[in-house]
């Protein structure tokens, strides 16, 4: 074996042996470990083991783990050895005889006998990638950071652990086809070569920026397009289905009930620490990203004009952005901190119901979280049946802003339906707006059906559709819900406008982390109220047809939140910008592997032709034979295994009988005979080319351009 397979079989092992390992073993047991394997990787090339029979070497074995045992469960137990040699010794005996002797006694017998038989060369290789298989493990029940020294070595360098783990697998996987490559061959092969060359052509064909940016979650993708887009809304959520007593109006029914196609946990998107004591009154946290308020005569969407006010960040800002402050901000609002740690990518940031300020912070965690931030938001703290002693509106917008937040379709039916339901109200509420407002929620909570599968996307008024059919007449989902609130608030002439983001229910709170996932992206109906400003009433249909999915895994927010709360240290560095990096440094990789791959092809094609042709200008015995060896081994003729120079000529000479006489005069020349004519073997090698033209079928012709051709020359 070469030194080349020697140090990448000793390489393998290290990662092996840290992985099964790391939870039995102090570092000084692994680091006892690794020598061990080490040891037994080198003794396993002495020529010792070739003169002993199979059945020695494993009886031998046998005997030695049995005396290994002995001595470390009987007599290392007993208090006369750790009154002789102190218990410190005692434990660094324990560890050297089954970290060291144990384990090294067992590798070696592995190597030994794989060096005899396909059979255990097929075992060792299986336990070395069963025991790298090790590192991935943990990640089948979702613990993410386990194991905690690569994940913390990972996050160090600003890596995410998953691509720390997919660059071991992919090292661990080349060490393993080389190796073999290697047993399988003494000579040095080319794939040893192409192997990295490979991985370095990907990255013309890959860009990283593309695997580094993940998508936005799709339920809110799909929420902010309107539900124009092709999702099939596998992952949903459902807005309601709360029971409240009908004197309370039902009011407090913002419950939401999860649901998932795929009866699988979502996936988190983000991780909410809250700095203060703050509880939502309908147990519902509504986290606002985007604000849409104006009608383009389909549906509602974000205002594009700056002068209309818009309370909340476009995009992520670099500094500290203050925002409209509520009427009631010091009086009928709380004011709640919080910390935001995505863990995918947004188009922009979301906050607590109305937020006030937005603060970007340094990632504790750049490997794991895509950006942190910090919040400040004025959240409401009385409930809704303190809401009918306040006015609608706000007296001093301008006839344009009303006009904007009133806007709807022109189709008398809404106007018509939302009088029909103010009917309904007491005669002493029919004139007051905010009972109107709770009147059309209301009615939309008993009438509408909750389901992601009916989508209204081929109606010209998907919103029309949802509330007068003739198609799946009030089915649909937040989308639909809250636009039909919002129309209907609007023809009664109440400012109105619909709110997008997360609305994460309490359950999914531990302490002050809240753990927000996919399905939580929703839409929901904002009025304004003149002292309270902007107020969330959602809808909350009572019936739903779609299955429930799994609860919200607390396990996993328990390690996010320490991850999200882990302060910036030394051992953390600042985030690294890999997306600037690769386009700073983009076209001097691409251009100098360019020519890396350029000089290497070069280089090779070099030495085959001047393989080839030296014999013309050289005229010896080797050059003439060599030439002839690669012109075969471009059309696939190459000696077998175990097969001589002599055997090969006689295998190939009804062909190509111009190859015998090169032959013999190449083994006369390795046993000293006197050198005859050159002339007479150029002769012998013309004929040769002659003869492989006349065998040679047209695709052979492409041996010609192989550059690789004289590294299976024998």
């Amino acid at each position: 074996m070469t030194f080349a397979t020697i140090f990448i079989r000793m390489l393998t092992m290290v990662p092996v042996v840290l992985s099964v390992f790391w939870t039995v073993l102090s570092s000084t047991g692994l680091l006892v470990a690794v020598l061990a394997s080490w040891s037994a990787i080198v003794v396993a090339e002495a020529s010792i083991w070739e003169r002993l029979r199979t059945r020695v070497i494993g009886v031998g074995s046998v005997l030695l783990w049995c005396v290994l045992y002995v001595v470390q469960h009987v007599v290392l137990d007993w208090s006369l050895v750790a009154s002789l040699v102190g218990p410190v010794m005692t434990l660094w005996l324990d560890t050297i005889l089954w970290a060291g002797l144990g384990l090294g006694s067992l590798l070696l017998m592995l190597r030994v006998l794989a060096k005899r038989n396909s059979f255990w060369f097929f075992v060792e290789m299986s336990l070395i990638a069963l025991g790298t298989a090790v590192i991935f493990f943990p990640h089948q029940y979702k613990i993410i950071m386990r194991p905690l020294w690569l994940s913390d070595l990972a996050w160090s360098i600003g890596l995410e652990p998953s691509m720390a783990l997919g660059l071991i697998g992919a090292v661990l996987a080349t060490c393993l086809s080389v190796l073999t490559v290697f047993e399988q061959s003494n000579r040095r092969h080319f794939s040893v070569v192409v192997f990295p060359l490979l991985a370095l052509l990907s990255l013309i064909f890959v860009d990283p920026l593309e695997m580094d940016t993940p998508p936005p979650p799709e339920q809110l993708e799909d929420i902010l397009n309107g539900g124009q887009s092709d999702a099939t809304g596998d992952d949903s959520k459902s807005r309601g289905a709360g029971e409240g007593d009908e004197n309370e109006q039902n009011v407090n029914s913002g419950q939401q009930e999860k649901q998932s196609g795929s009866g699988g946990q979502p996936p988190p998107v983000a991780v909410v620490l809250l700095g203060d004591d703050y509880s939502p009154i309908n147990e519902v946290f509504y986290f606002r990203q985007e604000i849409q308020s104006l009608y383009n005569g389909l549906r509602l969407v974000a205002p594009t004009d700056r002068s209309i006010p818009y309370n909340a960040p476009r995009g992520f800002p670099d500094t500290e952005r203050q925002f409209l402050v509520p009427p009631s901000h010091d009086v009928y609002r709380k004011t709640v901190l919080a910390d935001v740690a995505l863990l995918t990518e947004h188009t922009s940031p979301f906050m607590l119901e109305t937020g006030t300020s937005y603060t970007p912070t340094i990632n504790p965690r750049p490997g794991r979280f895509n950006r942190t931030y910090r919040t400040v938001s004025s959240s409401l703290n009385i409930g809704y049946e303190e809401f009918l002693g306040f006015h609608i509106g706000n007296p001093e917008w301008d006839a344009t802003y009303w006009s904007h937040l009133t806007d709807r379709p022109r189709d008398s039916r809404y106007t018509k339906l939302a009088e029909d339901i103010v009917a309904s109200l007491p005669l002493e509420y029919q004139d007051n707006l905010i009972a109107q407002a709770f009147a059309v929620k209301l009615y939309l909570d008993e009438q509408t059906k909750y389901t992601m599968s009916e989508r209204h996307e081929q109606a010209s008024d998907p919103t029309g559709e949802f509330l007068f059919g003739p198609h799946a007449q009030f089915t649909g989902y937040c989308v639909h819900t809250s636009h039909a609130a919002v129309f209907l608030w609007r023809a009664l002439g109440i400012p109105a406008r619909v709110g997008v983001g997360y609305a994460t229910p309490m359950e999914q709170q531990k302490g002050s982390a809240i753990l927000v996932l996919a399905n939580d992206a929703h839409s929901w109906p904002e009025l304004y109220i003149e002292e309270l400003g902007w107020v969330i009433l959602d809808v909350a249909p009572q019936t739903v047809l779609d299955e429930m999915g799994e609860g919200p895994d607390l396990q996993m927010l328990d390690a996010l939140e320490e991850l999200a709360r882990a302060e910036p240290d030394s051992q953390f560095r600042r985030a690294i910008n890999w997306k600037a990096l690769w386009v700073e440094y983009r076209g001097y990789i691409l251009n100098g592997l360019s020519f890396v791959v350029a000089v290497f092809f070069v280089g090779l094609w070099t030495r085959k032709v001047r393989r080839r042709w030296m014999y013309r200008s050289n005229p010896s015995t080797y050059w003439v034979y060599v030439s002839a060896l690669d012109a075969l081994s471009e059309q696939g003729l190459i000696r077998h295994k175990g097969e001589s120079p002599e055997q090969f000529a006689r295998r190939i000479q009804t062909e190509y009988p111009s190859f015998t006489p090169i032959v013999w005069a190449h083994i006369g020349m390795v046993f000293g005979e006197k050198v005859g004519d050159g002339g007479a073997l150029i002769v012998h090698r013309q004929r040769l080319s002659t003869e492989i033209v006349s065998q040679t079928t047209a695709w052979r012709w492409l041996g010609w351009v192989n550059p690789f051709s004289p590294w299976a020359s024998r």
